[in-house]
């Protein structure tokens, strides 16, 4: 699938190219009075998966947390983590952590909880990661990409976010609506084509997990 994409923003509804979509949100959605708001985006780079994001500063990132996990993530209820700098922001953290198991080479996180809010533990310019499933891992690069803008709505809001990929049936090239996940490398097909394969496909869900682990959606915006 074709890592560029586009998607209508929330407030004008004008269908607009992911690389002009930062533009075009900070000039619709316009700066706040009072009280901004961050403008985020969350995306798979080389993938066509995007969203754009205002969020308040007191909003905690077990908030957005559970926004990613329930528009783009969640199947088993697996771990996930933020990463930002040296700093793995966890549901249950303890003082280090390492991300190998020892050695020359180990990387230490200090670990701090979800419940901090966004204003303490980001700014303008920051960019992050994301990760959910670290078996099965989906990571998402996440960037603060303002921090004055007017909201959509007083929670998380989605402001703009692409429109689901055009994926063709590997046999008959009609838009695809499931993957055949019985090897490594799922493979699309359509509702009559996929036939027999019955109990070995997930739904094509327009999220940057679509066709891991047992991913079957929903996709549920805030």
């Amino acid at each position: 699938m074709a890592s560029t994409s586009s998607g209508a923003c929330r407030k004008c509804q004008r269908v607009i190219a992911k690389t002009q979509m930062t533009r075009h949100l900070k000039r619709c959605l316009g700066p706040a009075e009072s009280n901004g708001q961050y403008l985020i985006l969350a995306d798979m780079p080389g993938s066509p998966y995007w969203a754009y994001f205002t969020a308040p500063r007191n909003v905690t990132l077990d908030r957005i947390d559970d926004v990613l996990r329930r528009m783009w993530v969640e199947c088993c209820q697996h771990l996930s983590a933020f990463f930002v700098n040296n700093v793995r922001f966890v549901s249950d953290p303890e003082p280090t952590s390492s991300s190998a198991f020892g050695g020359l080479f180990a990387t230490r996180h200090v670990e701090r909880p979800l419940s901090v809010t966004l204003k303490q533990a980001l700014r303008e310019g920051s960019e992050f990661r994301y990760e959910y499933d670290f078996g099965s891992t989906t990571e998402l690069r996440i960037r603060v990409l303002d921090d004055q803008m007017a909201g959509i709505k007083g929670d998380v809001a989605v402001a703009a976010r692409n429109e689901a990929p055009e994926v063709a049936c590997a046999t008959c090239g009609q838009p695809a609506t499931a993957l055949d996940v019985q090897d490594w490398e799922p493979v699309p097909y359509c509702e009559t084509c996929l036939g027999s394969m019955e109990e070995m496909w997930l739904p094509l869900i327009n999220s940057p997990r679509t066709g891991v682990c047992g991913y079957e959606g929903p996709s549920v915006e805030p």
